[in-house]
């Protein structure tokens, strides 16, 4: 029996946002980006007395590197700017630069910066992949969030630039864990956002984008999101079931709906997929499609399981993998037409 897993669902870790990054980037930053993947964004941040921003910076003209944005604290200001990633090269601080400074006076720079500081920071832009890429094919859905206390917990990178070469889409750059996009599920890093709340964004520069955002009004903001699915050739050629093996990323939904099936020429049942959501694991595999016969669910067979069993199944998978055996739909309608 053929088995697989889809290439876009090899490794969730580059969907875990920096909680890991801050214990994973330890290498030096010596050079500022590569112009031509070069981004630059201008973040205010507002703070308390007695606060802090909840960034920690590495680097410094003392330290032989550039001065760098090494972690994010959970929940704080900086964190919940929705702006900032870790990685992102520290240019200036209330438009003082920093690339004459040492580490120790980058920090006091910070801490000194008064209630209102504006951060500029470099980085690299989204990688954009071809509409010729072959093996993906691209979808479009409508993705409702609830704002939470006025951020959605996405990082948006990219947009119209007056260099041709850095256009890019409005891409999900990380989603931040515990926010209002992180419970909907269905939001991943690569997504690019196209209307916010009805309003194209395709042609606003980054800036524009942040705005239409920011000034959304109402206590949800809907999201029209493209976003990429794997194109399976071996579903499409398959003359037999199938093994599928899906990543599934901690606190995300797999999005499948099973109904029952008779068949009544010989009075057999089947647990059949009868329900895919947009944008869910299952819809991104592009393995799954409306009509495949569920044959066994992590190795549990359905041959006497009932419907409410099966649904049990599902929903009791708590790792990071779900194994499917399933019968592609195109293989049972020729199975049925040649009854």
């Amino acid at each position: 029996m053929p088995g697989w897993k889809p290439d876009c669902f090899k490794s969730a870790s580059k969907h875990k946002r920096n909680v890991v990054w801050q214990e994973e980037i330890q290498t030096k930053k010596t050079s500022r980006v590569p112009e031509i993947k070069r981004g630059v964004t201008y973040v205010e941040l507002e703070k308390k007395e007695g606060s802090s921003l909840g960034l920690s910076v590495s680097g410094g003209i003392d330290k032989d590197e550039v001065s760098w944005v090494s972690s994010l604290r959970p929940a704080s200001i900086a964190d919940r700017s929705d702006a900032i990633e870790v990685g992102d090269i520290l240019i200036a601080v209330n438009g003082i630069r920093t690339a004459n400074l040492s580490h120790g006076e980058i920090i006091n720079l910070l801490r000194n910066a008064g209630d209102r500081v504006i951060l500029e920071l470099e980085f690299e832009l989204p990688n954009y992949a071809p509409e010729t890429c072959s093996s993906l094919q691209c979808k479009m859905t409508k993705i409702v969030l609830d704002k939470d206390d006025g951020t959605l917990g996405i990082v948006m990178r990219g947009g119209i630039h007056e260099d041709p070469d850095k256009t890019r889409p409005h891409t999900v750059c990380s989603v931040r864990p515990a926010s209002s996009a992180a419970r909907e599920g269905r939001l991943r890093e690569g997504d690019r956002i196209v209307a916010v709340n009805e309003i194209n964004i395709v042609n606003l520069t980054q800036f524009e984008a942040y705005d239409v955002m920011a000034l959304a009004l109402g206590s949800s903001v809907s999201l029209l999101v493209e976003y990429d699915i794997a194109v399976m050739e071996a579903v499409e050629n398959a003359s037999g079931p199938l093994l599928v093996e899906i990543d599934i990323n901690k606190g995300s939904n797999l999005g499948l709906g099973i109904g029952l099936v008779i068949k009544t020429q010989h009075g057999n049942q089947q647990i059949c997929i009868d329900k895919i959501t947009q944008a869910s694991v299952a819809d991104r595999s592009g393995a799954l499609h409306v009509g495949d016969q569920i044959l066994s669910i992590d190795e549990t067979r359905l041959d006497h399981v009932t419907l409410s069993e099966a649904d049990s199944l599902l929903k009791a998978n708590k790792s990071d993998q779900i194994k499917l055996e399933i019968y592609p739909a195109n293989q049972l309608k020729q199975t049925t037409n040649g009854l």
